[in-house]
């Protein structure tokens, strides 16, 4: 009997240990999580802040960073607001974008890694100039040197963004670390076929109200007519043809784009050059 009795209390005794262990492991795991979670949010929110999200400029300015804007809200709940005003500035949301920037949203706080700015997302004209209106740079470049500017002419259907950019003040002549300006990089809406179309036009507002140098050059030496004349693209070689572009231009390329065309034999490009004897003394910029 006092067998049994000494057996009921040794197991009564294991069962409390083994509860109070359990007890110990369950406290720990959920400090340890708890932890972890904490660190996880300020990390995401370093993230937005333009630390660690990755975002890459592609030929349309905005593809990558739009794609990656409504990847990253479908993982949050509660998307910290500078990132939700970033993602209404690229869809065009009106109504979204001024509650955000009543709220207190800074208009010009950088969003990506990239350092790109709810105004370099803009969706359209409208956008912009709300986003102006409430402070935003119409020249702040982000990591890569590209401005406002620079993002818009990439894009289709962006001739009233551009056209409000340079109402605003954008510096048409603004390179960014390629040396490259706006108007070397409209030749991507031909070449790349994202508008050819409006291409003829945001040259032209560049040109005119932006006073954009149609002859100016990259780091590489090539200007917008060579593009023209290394791709055969007759509209765009019309476009800066109209714009004053000199076919005999000397630039450290050490080759003319008239003399492109014809190494390349870019037939498109050569029917569209004025019909006048090559120049005995080449013009430089």
């Amino acid at each position: 009997m006092m067998s049994n009795r000494l057996e009921s209390r040794w197991l009564l005794l294991i069962l409390m240990i083994a509860l109070l262990i359990t007890s110990f492991i369950l406290r720990a795991e959920n400090l340890v999580e708890g932890m972890l979670l904490e660190d996880g949010d300020a990390s995401f929110q370093q993230g937005w802040r333009g630390k660690d999200l990755e975002s890459s400029t592609l030929f349309n300015g905005e593809s990558d960073t739009v794609g990656k804007i409504h990847e990253e809200i479908d993982n949050l709940s509660e998307p910290p607001l500078v990132f939700q005003l970033n993602d209404a500035a690229a869809r065009g949301d009106v109504p979204e974008l001024n509650r955000l920037l009543v709220l207190g949203v800074p208009p010009d706080e950088a969003m990506t890694d990239t350092g790109m700015t709810p105004l370099m997302v803009s969706a359209d004209a409208r956008t912009a100039v709300i986003l102006i209106k409430s402070g935003a740079d119409v020249n702040r470049a982000d990591l890569s040197g590209w401005t406002p500017l620079h993002h818009a002419v990439t894009r289709s259907d962006s001739l009233g963004l551009v056209v409000e950019l340079l109402k605003n003040g954008a510096d048409a002549g603004k390179r960014n670390d390629r040396g490259e300006t706006p108007l070397l990089l409209t030749g991507l809406l031909f070449t790349e076929a994202i508008d050819p179309e409006s291409g003829p036009s945001v040259i032209a507002h560049l040109v005119a109200e932006g006073k954009a140098n149609i002859n100016v050059w990259d780091d590489d030496g090539w200007t917008l007519l060579h593009q023209a004349a290394s791709n055969d693209e007759p509209m765009l070689a019309s476009s800066c043809l109209s714009a004053g572009a000199d076919p005999d231009i000397v630039t450290p390329l050490q080759e003319t784009p008239r003399e492109m065309a014809e190494r390349l034999k870019s037939i498109g490009f050569l029917r569209e050059l004025p019909k006048f004897p090559k120049s005995t003394e080449k013009s430089s910029w």
